[in-house]
């Protein structure tokens, strides 16, 4: 039986070979972007920014954790439920960044 999303299964192999990868560039896309939100922390120190850095940081953290899943565990480590509260706590971060007066 073929199913709509069988369209899908290519693209679905090549991700799943290029997963250390690509979360090996988001991990340093995070720090970079944490690197940079605390520079501009430390020349304009408001709490918007501190914030604003707190979230890269939490995604920072959330990456390094999945790249150590990977070699530590078959990807069963860092669960659904810790994914989902890292990206609830950067969610919030930038909530309150951007409400921030």
């Amino acid at each position: 039986m073929s199913y709509i999303w069988d369209i899908f299964r290519p693209a679905i192999t090549a991700a799943e070979s290029a997963d250390v990868m690509t979360r090996s560039v988001v991990l340093l896309l995070a720090l970079g972007m944490f690197l940079v939100a605390i520079l501009a922390y430390r020349k304009s120190p408001t709490k918007r920014l501190l914030l604003i850095a707190g979230a890269f940081f939490l995604f920072a953290l959330k990456s390094a954790l999945k790249i150590i899943d990977v070699f530590v565990s078959p990807g069963l480590f860092f669960a659904d439920p810790s994914d989902n509260f890292f990206e609830m706590a950067v969610l919030v971060l930038f909530f309150f960044a951007i409400f921030r007066k």
